[in-house]
């Protein structure tokens, strides 16, 4: 190895590591699928107890600590935030806080398991519950997603009339894109409610 490289392992600690996320109001919420179905929301309120909303859509760890962080981040910036548990249909409660290639295996498994119709459905379900708060009150609601929630972000673009704004990151996850003619990416950013500083 040549003067000046370093190593580094590929997993490393994970990255919400150290981080204190803001003290914010907390609760689950409930949400009731098209087919009857029930799943969790993890819901994190601002200070003033309203606001626009904002869906966080996991990554394939599930809704674990770093994405109920991002949504107490969303809420300290005056955002109702909340984070469906995607896995639902696959047990309840799924979330991954270690890192390393076991838990990214678990990962993929989920995710490749993962029904996009049923979730994209399912998704809906959470952005109508989630205009419905009281906190809400019936006004903007957008989504933003990481990774596998990227791509679920992007799923939603044109199934969720209720949706005011999207956001998107996320790695290629091709494989789990259903096929259709002439689909094309599109920017990994879109146009959120207002830009939220340091998301990630």
């Amino acid at each position: 190895m040549g003067a000046g490289n370093t190593t580094r392992p590929l997993f490393a600690a994970a990255p919400w590591d150290g981080y204190v996320a803001p003290m914010v109001a907390t609760r689950t919420e409930t949400i009731i699928a098209a087919d009857g179905a029930t799943f969790d929301g993890f819901l994190a309120l601002p200070e003033s107890g309203s606001g626009p909303g904002v869906l966080v859509i996991q990554e394939i760890f599930g809704a674990n600590t770093y994405i109920q962080q991002v949504c107490k981040r969303l809420a300290a910036l005056g955002y109702v935030a909340m984070a469906p548990d995607c896995f639902h249909r696959q047990g309840a409660g799924f979330a991954v806080d270690r890192t390393g290639p076991e838990a990214v295996g678990e990962g993929i498994g989920k995710a490749t398991k993962h029904d996009a119709e049923l979730g994209v459905s399912d998704l809906g379900a959470a952005l109508t519950h989630l205009r419905g708060l009281s906190e809400v009150g019936g006004g903007k609601v957008g989504v933003t997603g990481f990774c596998f929630g990227g791509l679920m972000t992007y799923l939603q673009r044109d199934r969720a009339p209720v949706l005011d704004g999207r956001s998107r990151f996320r790695q290629r996850l091709r494989p789990l894109l259903p096929a259709s003619p002439g689909q094309r990416s599109v920017g990994a950013h879109g146009r959120l409610l207002r830009p939220p500083p340091g998301l990630i």
